[in-house]
């Protein structure tokens, strides 16, 4: 059937686990005992911040610290929880993104809200694959099944938009998250996924 993308309440990560069901249920249907093969590749988390309203809301006031706080946050967490050595120096913060706390109140706010979306469209991300492992759970092919989840290197520093009047999250938003939070999501490396 020919895929039509409804008036409203269409997001594209839904969409994409909906087909990958479908197609799985599909494959059973044929060869249950078979062994199958999906590559399910979302577009989230990469441009354009776009994410329901109902994520982006549990995500408000969560990076009100900045990138510069939260980097150091992670960077602590990372050594506490083995992933680094306590001897392998945080990166310094780059010339070109400015001290957080350098920003004035709207400049936060606006940051606090694109990061927030970003983290709502990871959120969703993650909601969806877990409903695909929650299928396969219920179909009792989950144990005899390999998921294998990959993700590209590093955070994305580019910030191009040709809509600076539209807020960041609705359906019309073209921002990215930038670079001072792709240097947050790197902690504790230096520079971005093009390097």
């Amino acid at each position: 059937d020919v895929f039509k993308v409804p008036a409203s309440g269409f997001y594209t990560t839904d969409a994409f686990t909906d087909y990958a069901i479908r197609f799985v249920e599909e494959g059973r249907k044929n060869a249950a005992d078979k062994p199958f093969f999906l590559y399910l590749a979302y577009n989230a988390p990469h441009d354009p911040l776009q994410a329901p309203v109902e994520d982006i809301a549990r995500y408000k006031g969560k990076y009100s610290k900045g990138w510069d706080a939260l980097r150091q946050e992670r960077y602590q967490r990372q050594i506490a929880l083995g992933v680094i050595k306590k001897q392998w120096e945080l990166s310094p913060r780059p010339d070109n993104i400015p001290a957080w706390d350098s920003l004035d109140a709207a400049h936060k706010k606006f940051e606090e809200e694109r990061m927030a979306v970003y983290a709502a469209m990871v959120d969703r991300m993650d909601q969806n694959v877990g409903r695909l492992l929650g299928k396969l759970t219920e179909w009792k092919i989950d144990e005899n099944t390999l998921v294998i989840f990959l993700s590209d290197n590093g955070g994305n520093p580019y910030d191009r938009t040709g809509k600076r009047n539209i807020p960041p999250g609705g359906p019309d938003s073209a921002w990215e998250y930038g670079i001072a939070w792709a240097n947050l999501s790197n902690t504790p490396f230096r520079l971005y996924k093009r390097n």
